[in-house]
């Protein structure tokens, strides 16, 4: 099934004084369905183009050669507790980060919410007769992290490109109107991303990005190292932060800001403070979700362009950063649709994943398209 982009336009602000470029709409065409609540998508670097998803309940599935396999690569469900049967909960397994070294090793990493909303930054190992099973008993839990609520947890992880570190982001660990003030604490894990030497098996927790929200999607431009955020708002405002390769320490602004804006106060002071590099008010989207930058091959129109979208209106955005600023445009939308995730093939071909009924769509360029209204 593949569904062709439908021109809505609506508000949104960046750094830019206009489209200097003009992107290439796009269309999805669905890979497979019945997922139970997908939250990532990611591959192995292996060689086996195989894709593995997350389901928030507690399994990984995995699609090779276009086909949903019946048995989980793992079930942890036991380990995921108190989650809402119905719809949109932020806890339970919420991602996956396979090292660059994973062919040889065998090695992965997850991390999920168990009991009391502890956080669980955990290490597994594939099983050793079946490269489509992991071995459950293999856990080792790195770090546990005490949280008091039961939303922004953030929940990404990923390997740097570069450095090969493993990279975490947290939410500011509260509810609204942001009561522990977290994000601005240098003393408190929340509100930010570390980067963690997992593979050398040394150190603690390095800071390296501060000020957020809910960061519940980042990645890495593959070829570049830059770190996009997609930081989910509070009452008015969704933003998406860039931090270029070999910044360490950005300060996004929250809860000082929201998005460019003072927080809960007329005045604020922005100094040392990164303004998003595009953001959107809750009349475009209700909540972002963070993509990645096209560098795959089939589609050079897309090259070098960050696709991200968000949860509740179907929405896709392609944005690319010019010398003065960022041009943005809205690239596809189709009502009903809710963009948990994005994920990338060893290809470096896209996949959007629709939360409810479940379903991963392979993303590519549109050929023909109704023209704007």
């Amino acid at each position: 099934m593949t569904m062709p982009y439908r021109p809505i336009f609506a508000f949104l602000f960046s750094l830019s004084t206009g489209l200097a470029v003009e992107l290439p709409y796009l269309q999805i065409t669905e890979v497979v369905t019945g997922l139970h609540r997908p939250t990532s998508l990611t591959n192995a670097g292996d060689g086996s183009n195989r894709l593995f998803i997350t389901e928030q309940t507690g399994t990984i599935r995995i699609v090779a050669d276009g086909k949903l396999l019946d048995r989980p690569f793992l079930d942890i469900q036991d380990e995921i507790t108190g989650l809402d049967p119905l719809c949109c909960d932020e806890r339970g397994l919420l991602s996956m980060a396979f090292p660059p070294d994973f062919a040889s090793s065998g090695r992965f990493y997850v991390y999920y919410t168990s009991d009391h909303n502890e956080i669980h930054i955990s290490r597994f190992h594939v099983s050793a007769d079946d490269p489509n099973r992991a071995d459950p008993h293999s856990e080792e839990v790195l770090f546990r992290i005490a949280h008091e609520y039961e939303n922004h947890f953030g929940g990404q992880l990923a390997f740097h490109p570069f450095d090969h570190k493993l990279y975490v982001s947290l939410g500011d660990g509260a509810g609204g109107r942001n009561p522990l003030h977290t994000a601005q604490d240098p003393g408190s894990p929340f509100g930010k991303i570390w980067r963690w030497d997992a593979e050398g098996g040394a150190g603690d927790l390095e800071l390296f990005s501060l000020g957020l929200r809910n960061p519940w999607r980042f990645s890495f431009d593959s070829q570049r190292g830059d770190l996009y955020v997609g930081d989910v708002g509070e009452d008015k405002w969704e933003e998406v932060d860039f931090q270029p390769h070999g910044m360490v320490g950005a300060n996004f602004g929250w809860s000082i800001l929201e998005a460019n804006q003072c927080f809960d106060k007329p005045e604020c002071s922005t100094k040392d403070l990164i303004a998003p590099a595009i953001a959107f008010d809750h009349n475009t989207g209700c909540s972002v979700t963070g993509g990645h930058v096209y560098r795959g091959e089939e589609f050079a129109g897309l090259q070098g362009v960050y696709v991200y979208g968000e949860f509740c209106y179907g929405k896709i955005w392609g944005a690319v950063k010019e010398a003065d600023g960022w041009t943005n445009q809205l690239l596809f939308e189709e009502e009903g649709r809710n963009w948990s995730a994005f994920g990338v093939d060893e290809a470096g071909e896209h996949y959007a994943m629709d939360y409810l009924p479940g379903t991963i769509f392979r993303i590519g360029v549109a050929v023909d398209h109704p023209e704007p209204e």
